[in-house]
């Protein structure tokens, strides 16, 4: 009786053993057709999503410079690619449109496998799983791989893009209307083609080139020089009026090839009467000829050719553009009342890109001196900018072009030496000036630059001593220095 109970007791172990994993093999689903036909989706749409992303970087950072010179050789795959970014709205809602579609559907197989296997957490598992495989496979990756050669890739996938592009196209046709449409209502424009590079990024990328050393300092001025170029007008290059180095009419050619060989011109101004009346330019050849000839005491008047007239407020690059149809080397500046405001050569159209350029005759002229660490004797002509990046400061340059014009503006007054100006933290002192020309200028920066930025300007009474005859006596009223300071209110 024992032994039929205990063999009873393990045949009902045995039973009960057989029928749990029945149950349980009856739980765990198989790895059927349908699971690998899902699981062969959830690949399929993933290679889809990297290849749309792959695509959508390297066709929008593809250098459009290389690309066209691969056009114009005649290159077919270059050619394909240029066509396609003809139309940036098609392959950009192509590309969308897989892209999305792809991720939609791989997130869909993605769970139903999940759910397969693991029904009470199966959601939770493919959206971690899903997202950290679009995110490395599906993004980081093909996108990383194609800016590093976006012309390479964008040729392997030209075809793949263009061949989809024409079978969704309906979609695509569809999607770009409705896009127009909520553009338009919100304000803006579709602009098929536009400036796909920028001035400022083109700057940028001149910046950062020098900080890599791809570029030398001079390059990097050249280039921004350049974009500064048609900015400028040419009253801010010009040799004015006061500096014309003129002939009168009645000159002889003995004078003329007297001067010429001083100043060392090839072309110099005539007047006659005054030099509101620039009559024409006198070439060093043309008188060269009359001397040889004999003729040196000829008047110039009837050699001159005639000059070429254009306003200073002419942009530079239209100045440049201009000089070279006309071909001419020298023009003649006038201002709104047309009278002569100065003169402008070739050469100081180019030096305004490649910097000075000095010949034999050229004298080297600094227009400032430093004295010490905070002290700067200053040419008055020195532009504006050049001071500014001088001094780290920031006169403004809207009304007058030079140093001079600065202090003009502020003196409100015909400028003696001794005349004193402070501007926030800099005192300028006028050492030297020729007839009413403001020549040089002492110019100190004050240590203490905690004080308050000035708001108007308040005369305050001096003496000045000319120095010139050794005595202490105060010099005659139209001649008295003058100490001006901006003051908070």
């Amino acid at each position: 009786m024992g032994l039929m109970d205990g063999a009873g007791l393990v045949g009902s172990i045995v039973a009960t053993l057989s029928v749990a994993r029945a149950a349980s093999d009856s739980q765990m689903p198989s790895f059927d057709a349908v699971a690998w036909l899902q699981l062969l989706i959830l690949i399929v749409a993933l290679i889809l999503c990297a290849i749309a992303s792959a695509a959508e970087t390297a066709l929008t950072s593809i250098s459009r410079i290389k690309l066209k010179n691969l056009v114009e050789s005649g290159d077919p795959k270059a050619i394909k690619i240029d066509r396609l970014l003809a139309n940036p709205n098609t392959y950009l809602s192509t590309i969308l449109v897989v892209n999305s579609v792809a991720v939609i559907v791989a997130s869909s197989m993605a769970t139903v496998l999940a759910l397969r296997f693991s029904p009470a957490f199966g959601e939770l598992i493919a959206t971690i799983l899903i997202s950290l495989v679009v995110l490395i496979f599906c993004e980081i990756t093909p996108k990383t791989a194609a800016v590093q050669n976006p012309l390479r890739w964008a040729r392997a996938l030209v075809d793949v893009v263009s061949g989809v592009a024409w079978l969704l196209r309906p979609i695509v046709i569809a999607l770009s209307a409705i896009t127009n449409s909520l553009v338009r209502l919100m304000g803006g424009q579709m602009k098929h083609r536009g400036p796909f590079v920028t001035e400022e990024e083109l700057r940028l990328l001149v910046t950062v080139g020098e900080e890599e050393g791809v570029l030398e300092e001079e390059e990097t001025e050249m280039i921004h020089s350049i974009f500064e170029f048609a900015d400028r007008t040419v009253r801010e290059v010009m040799v004015p009026r006061i500096d014309m180095v003129t002939l009168r009419g009645d000159a002889t050619v003995d004078e003329a090839v007297d001067l010429a060989m001083q100043v060392g011109f090839s072309r110099i101004p005539v007047y006659e009467n005054s030099i509101e009346n620039i009559i024409g330019l006198l070439y060093t050849k043309d008188m060269l000829k009359q001397l040889r000839d004999g003729h040196d005491t000829l008047p110039i008047r009837g050699l001159v050719r005639p000059a070429y007239f254009v306003p200073e407020t002419k942009k530079l690059d239209d100045l440049l553009r201009e000089i070279r149809q006309k071909r001419v080397h020298m023009v003649i500046l006038v201002d709104e009342y047309g009278s002569v405001s100065g003169l402008v050569t070739i050469e100081d159209l180019v030096e305004e890109i490649v910097g000075d350029i000095r010949d034999e005759y050229d004298h080297e002229e600094n227009l400032y001196e430093q004295v010490n660490q905070h002290e700067y004797i200053v040419d008055a002509r020195i532009s504006i900018d050049e001071f500014n990046e001088l001094m780290e400061t920031d006169l403004e340059n809207e009304d007058y072009d030079t140093l001079g014009g600065f202090l003009y503006a502020q003196l409100d007054k015909i400028p003696v030496e001794g005349d004193t100006i402070t501007f926030k933290n800099l005192i300028f002192t006028v050492l030297a000036t020729r007839g009413r020309r403001i020549m040089k200028v002492r110019v100190e920066r004050q240590q203490d630059a905690s004080r308050p930025e000035p708001l108007m300007l308040r005369p305050v009474e001096t003496a000045k001593n000319d120095g010139q005859d050794g005595k202490d006596e105060p010099p005659s009223s139209n001649e008295q220095g003058s100490h001006y300071e901006y003051r908070g209110a």
